[in-house]
């Protein structure tokens, strides 16, 4: 089975389970603006983010979205500048989600920075594992080592980042509820066929991973629709 009939089974299962999340109507009538997420951010800037001492300032507070009362760590009421969605308790993580996958008013450059970034947080782990492998591979013989006959019970970030991923998948194309990664004899499951692998919890599995997995395979749609000819869109 190859590589481009999994990808769009997944896109199937995604867009009927959040099709909000991928096909709504305003999403596939703009005009999408590729171009690399770093770009969009001049080299003064970066200087100015710099020379700032502590954590810096997330990039979708007063451009795209309204700072408001702080409710907890990392945490605050937020208002999206272009739909005026609200959020009682939003985090920058929750708001570029809602700016890639959701946001009906957003112009197409913007939502197509927030894709980008989403993505490589998706992908960019991935890549950097294969380049490693290669890296590994081009550089040792094949000598066969001691620790591939047995488990390893530490996983790479990279390796668990992977994990993640399919667990996604897995879970959106088979219909799986959320809370059953949380499962003592689901999580037992997983220790059985991997010791070192801990399951991400419901929240993050449905939120964050989900969010960067839609990012990824909107791009991938994105870029169908434009290099497609004579495509019609019809209305029930």
């Amino acid at each position: 089975m190859n590589a481009n009939f999994i990808t769009r089974i997944f896109i199937y299962f995604l867009a009927s389970y959040f099709p909000i999340l991928i096909m709504s109507q305003s999403f596939i009538q703009q005009d999408f603006i590729f171009e690399n997420s770093s770009s969009a951010t001049t080299p003064k800037e970066k200087r100015k983010r710099k020379n700032v001492g502590g954590r810096p300032k997330s990039i979708v507070w007063g451009t795209h979205a309204t700072q408001g009362v702080k409710v907890s760590e990392g945490h605050y009421e937020a208002t999206c500048i272009y739909c005026n969605h609200f959020w009682n308790k939003g985090s920058p993580q929750e708001l570029e989600a809602h700016f890639a996958n959701e946001c009906p008013k957003i112009p197409a450059d913007t939502r197509q920075f927030f894709l980008n970034r989403l993505a490589t947080k998706a992908e960019g782990d991935i890549t950097n594992l294969a380049a490693k492998k290669r890296k590994l591979n081009n550089g040792s013989s094949n000598q066969t080592k001691i620790s591939e006959f047995h488990e390893s019970t530490t996983l790479s970030d990279e390796r668990i980042h992977e994990i993640h991923r399919a667990c996604v998948k897995a879970f959106v194309v088979c219909g799986i509820a959320w809370h059953v990664i949380e499962n003592p004899f689901f999580i037992e499951f997983l220790k059985t066929l991997r010791p070192g692998y801990t399951p991400p919890s419901k929240e993050i599995l449905s939120g964050r991973l989900l969010d960067q997995e839609t990012a990824v395979i909107n791009q991938r749609i994105i870029k169908e629709l434009k290099n497609s000819k004579n495509l019609t869109l019809c209305k029930y």
